[in-house]
C-alpha cells in the first residue's frame, strides 16, 4: 500500500540552473512551470512509499533535468536521494510534468536548459490510510525533536509555577549570610511525557543560588506537555527564578501548607484575554504581588517593564482579580502569600515574500543583464529594504554592490515584488519591517 504525501517542494534553480547546450549560454528568462504552482502540483500527485513510511524516512530528493525548447522534460536523474523508494517516486512525479513547462529564452528564442529542484518527503499523520505502526514511528521521531515555540505551551503542575517556587525554594545559607539576591535564568526541556530534563543555568548569581535553582526545577512534578497539531512534543523553556531576601523572610515564617490558587484558572491567560490596550511591543512583564487571607491583592510590583501603558493595564487587570483568589493556608489558617508571574505580552509574525517563496519569485522573473552575460559576471550583493504595512517595498539600500547591471536588476525585482508581500504583523496589526538579504545571481 502507498500513502498520500504532504511536503514542501521549492525551486532552487536560482543557484543550480545551467544551460543544457553550453556552459556559456545564459538565457534572458529561465524555465518555469506553466500549469499552476509547482509545489501544489507535485504535492497532489506524489505518493509516499510504504518502505519509507515503515522506516520513518524523511528528507529531500534532488532531481536534475533538462527543459527542452518545446517544454518537454529529458535527461531527468537523481542528484542526491534518500532511498526507500523515495528517489524513484520523486523522479517519476517530476517526469510527469513533461510538456507543461515554459522553456528558457535567449533573445526571445526558446532554448533547452537544465533545472534542479528538490522534493521534501515529510508524511502527514492525519491521513486515515497511514497505518497505526507508521504513525507510532513518525510520532516518536517528532517527539524527539525539540521546539521553542508550539501551538499549546506546556503547563506547570498546579498551573502556577511561581507558587511552586515560592513553596519549594530553600534560600542558600551563603546567600543569606551575605544578603545576596537577584535572578537566576534557567533553561530546561519539558519532554513529550511532561518530564523535566536538560536543566541548565543560562545566567546565574552565585552564592549557592544557581545550584538551588537547578535543584528546585529538577524536583518539579510532571508537567502537561506542549503540543503541536494535537501531539505532545519536546519544548525548551527559559525562565527567571527570583531570589529576594524580603520574600524569603516572609515566606520562612509562613510555613505554607496549601498554595495560593487563582479560581478562574490560568492567571497569565486571564491577563491576555482581559487586555483592552493593544500592545505596541512584544515581550514579558514580570509581576509580583501579595494575596491576603481574604483573597485580596496587595502591594503589586512590576519587576520587569515593557512600557508604562502596558504596566498600568496589567495592574488594572490585577485589581479586577480581587476575591478571585483562594488564599494560601498554614495548617487551618488562611494567610497572606506572595506570588510572581512572567506574563508574555503580544505576538509577532515576520513579513512573508510573494507566495511565501522569494527564491521562486526571483527565479520566475529574473532577466540576466546584457553586460553581465557578455562579461560572464555573477551578481553577488547584499540588500537592506523596508516592507511597509501595505506590503510595498521602499528604502532599498545596497550593503554590498555588484557591477554589470546586476544592481539595477536586483532593484527591479524588488520593486516588482512591491505590494505582493504579506507585511509583518505585531499583535494582529500590520507594521513596517526592515529586512536584510544576500543574493547571488548566475550570469
Amino acid at each position: 500500500m502507498r500513502y498520500i504525501l504532504a511536503f514542501s517542494c521549492f525551486f532552487i534553480a536560482l543557484l543550480f540552473t545551467q544551460p543544457a547546450c553550453s556552459q556559456t549560454v545564459v538565457p534572458d528568462q529561465v524555465p518555469y512551470f506553466a500549469l499552476t504552482d509547482f509545489k501544489s502540483y507535485i504535492e497532489s500527485r506524489t505518493t509516499y512509499p510504504e518502505s519509507a513510511m515503515q522506516a520513518g524516512i524523511t528528507g529531500k530528493v534532488f532531481i536534475e533535468f533538462v527543459v527542452t525548447d518545446n517544454g518537454e522534460i529529458t535527461d531527468a536523474k537523481v542528484l542526491k536521494g534518500i532511498g526507500y523508494g523515495c528517489d524513484e517516486e520523486a523522479l517519476k512525479t517530476v517526469k510527469a510534468t513533461s510538456g507543461n513547462w515554459n522553456p528558457a529564452r535567449l533573445k526571445g528564442v526558446p532554448i533547452s536548459f537544465k533545472q534542479t529542484v528538490f522534493v521534501r518527503f515529510q508524511p502527514r499523520l492525519d491521513i486515515p490510510a497511514v497505518s497505526a505502526k507508521s504513525k507510532m514511528i513518525l510520532r516518536e521521531k517528532e517527539a524527539e525533536e525539540e521546539f521553542t515555540f508550539v501551538e499549546d505551551e506546556p503547563q506547570p503542575p498546579g498551573g502556577d509555577l511561581q507558587a511552586y517556587f515560592a513553596q519549594n525554594i530553600k534560600y542558600p545559607q551563603k546567600a543569606l549570610s551575605t544578603e545576596h539576591q537577584g535572578k537566576v535564568f534557567v533553561t530546561f526541556v519539558i519532554t513529550s511525557r511532561g518530564e523535566v530534563s536538560d536543566v541548565k543555568v543560562l545566567k546565574g548569581i552565585g552564592y549557592g543560588c544557581d545550584e538551588e535553582a537547578i535543584r528546585v526545577v529538577k524536583a518539579m512534578p510532571l508537567w502537561t506537555p506542549g503540543k503541536n497539531g494535537g501531539r505532545a512534543v519536546k519544548v525548551r523553556m527559559n525562565i527567571p527564578i527570583v531570589f529576594r531576601l524580603d520574600t524569603w523572610k516572609k515566606d520562612s515564617k509562613q510555613n505554607t501548607d496549601v498554595l495560593l490558587v487563582f479560581k478562574p484558572g490560568s492567571f497569565p491567560e486571564y491577563v491576555r484575554d482581559s487586555l483592552k490596550v493593544m500592545p505596541d511591543t512584544v515581550g514579558e512583564i514580570w509581576l509580583s504581588f501579595l494575596v491576603d487571607a481574604e483573597g485580596m491583592v496587595q502591594h503589586p510590583v512590576i519587576e520587569h517593564s515593557l512600557s508604562k501603558v502596558l504596566d498600568d493595564e496589567v495592574l488594572r487587570i490585577l485589581n479586577t482579580t480581587n476575591g478571585k483568589w483562594t488564599p494560601a493556608m498554614s495548617g487551618r489558617k488562611k494567610i497572606t502569600a506572595e506570588t510572581r508571574y512572567s506574563l508574555s505580552i503580544g505576538e509577532e509574525i515576520k513579513a512573508i515574500p510573494p507566495e511565501g517563496d522569494l527564491v521562486a519569485f526571483i527565479n520566475h522573473n529574473l532577466f540576466v543583464p546584457k553586460e553581465a552575460k557578455e562579461k560572464e559576471v555573477n551578481g553577488e550583493f547584499g540588500l537592506k529594504f523596508r516592507v511597509g504595512y501595505d506590503g510595498r517595498i521602499s528604502q532599498i539600500e545596497f550593503t554590498k554592490s555588484s557591477c554589470c547591471g546586476w544592481n539595477e536588476e536586483a532593484t527591479r525585482l524588488l520593486n516588482l515584488s512591491s505590494g505582493l508581500w504579506t507585511p509583518k504583523k505585531r499583535n494582529g496589526v500590520a507594521v513596517n519591517s526592515e529586512l536584510s538579504l544576500n543574493f547571488q545571481f548566475p550570469y
